[in-house]
């Protein structure tokens, strides 16, 4: 019975070019209830398109309804999109959230009546600041290399929110404001970052209404906070010379991966490379030092997935694409190739250590002190040992994906100084 009547609502509702008063007519015996009902259940369904479809209806059925068109809009900023939209999508929430509260404000209600209803339009947009800024840090690598100001951005969005209940006088509804206030200071927290539009008076507004540290200073923040494009030549330089520098990988699903593949590959290597060498006492005591060499080299694949887990140190000797920083004759920031350590040591080991080794267990085979079952045994845990060292080649060769370059100094996160 209701499966028929959603059929009959979607033959309705899709006539876009219709005039209200026929759209009304049609949909004569559907309850506005019903459409929310609906809305509702395609909303938490994930269905945002077939959502907004019954929210746009309630809107031309209802023109003074608040709810409805606020959740319409809201379904554009729900489902899935690039980054590059939601790096640019929280400005224009701002907007949709503060042209719904003024709406509301202007309303011709009774006192009672228009509390109840900001305070219920303001359940929906706490809920939905914290779902961006948890999207936010989710993904902070993701936004932060589309723009890394986008913290300020954020946080620019909460003050604008907290300025404008602020300077409306909404009553009995400070509870929000304390919650924007709340959030901003966490952000500012997390982040160590403060929007150069937040005025020492404003902060020290929020930072006593969230009753948050003390330790957070205005001055101190903002000075740490200052963009890159801001800094001067010899700024940079300093940087450039003194601090670390560092690459990530823009999808922190691939850094799991990688770290997660070369921990493998370095386990397999080692463990099986001891394995052969205990074999090896009872038979080949030759293949000890080739197996050796694997085992070493193992051991340096471990250590070096560990270091590279988050961020990929580009001074590193363990770095794969080993750079370092100097500057030219004109003072320019130049960012040359340095001697890749690790390759060499890696590939030097590699070729040291599998050659031998399968000269060796050849030899084995046709050595008549060496027990048969050992020799097999040796050949299997040689064979595993460089076939997991030709896999670690070629993955480390494959590997193309995107990355982003930055310096730490004193403690402080810069890009763009190159």
């Amino acid at each position: 019975m209701e499966e028929n009547k959603t059929n009959n609502v979607f033959g309705k509702l899709d006539e876009q070019t219709q005039k209200i008063d026929d759209i009304s007519s049609k949909l004569e015996g559907v309850s506005i209830q019903d459409l929310y009902a609906l809305a509702k259940r395609t909303w938490k369904s994930g269905d945002y398109v077939t959502a907004q479809k019954y929210y746009n209806h309630i809107s031309l059925l209802k023109p003074l309804e608040w709810k409805a068109p606020l959740y319409a809009s809201l379904c554009n900023f729900h489902g899935f999109h690039d980054m590059y939209f939601w790096s640019n999508a929280t400005s224009q929430l701002t907007s949709i959230y503060i042209g719904t509260i003024e709406f509301l404000i202007g309303r011709d209600l009774s006192k009672n009546e228009k509390e109840k209803e900001l305070i219920e339009c303001f359940e929906i947009i706490k809920d939905e600041l914290k779902k961006t800024k948890d999207h936010y840090f989710k993904y902070q690598g993701s936004y932060d290399s589309i723009n890394n100001e986008y913290v300020c951005v954020l946080e620019d969005s909460f003050v604008e929110l907290y300025e404008y209940v602020f300077e409306n006088k909404v009553n009995n509804l400070a509870d929000f404001d304390k919650y924007l206030s709340s959030e901003l200071i966490d952000v500012v927290r997390i982040t160590g970052k403060l929007s150069s539009k937040v005025t020492e008076e404003q902060f020290n507004g929020i930072l006593e209404l969230s009753g948050g540290s003390q330790n957070l200073n205005y001055e101190t923040l903002i000075k740490t906070s200052k963009p890159e494009t801001e800094l001067s030549l010899e700024e940079r330089q300093e940087i450039a010379l003194k601090g670390k520098m560092y690459f990530e990988y823009t999808d922190k699903v691939i850094s799991k991966r990688l770290f997660k593949r070369n921990l493998i590959l370095g386990l397999i290597i080692s463990i099986f490379s001891i394995g052969g060498i205990i074999i090896s006492q009872f038979g080949n005591l030759y293949c000890t030092i080739p197996l050796s060499i694997l085992l070493f080299l193992g051991f340096i694949i471990i250590v070096k997935s560990f270091l590279e887990r988050e961020k990929v140190p580009c001074t590193s000797i363990l770095s794969s694409e080993r750079l370092r920083t100097r500057l030219s004759s004109n003072g320019a920031i130049v960012v040359e190739n340095a001697v890749p350590v690790y390759n060499i040591v890696f590939y030097t080991l590699s070729f040291a250590g599998f050659l031998p080794l399968i000269m060796f267990v050849i030899y084995s085979f046709i050595d008549n002190n060496v027990p048969i079952h050992i020799s097999i045994l040796l050949a299997c845990f040689s064979i595993i040992c460089v076939v997991t060292l030709f896999l670690s080649i070629i993955l480390k060769v494959s590997n193309s994906a995107e990355t982003k370059y930055f310096y730490l100094y004193n403690g402080k996160k810069y890009t763009g100084i190159k």
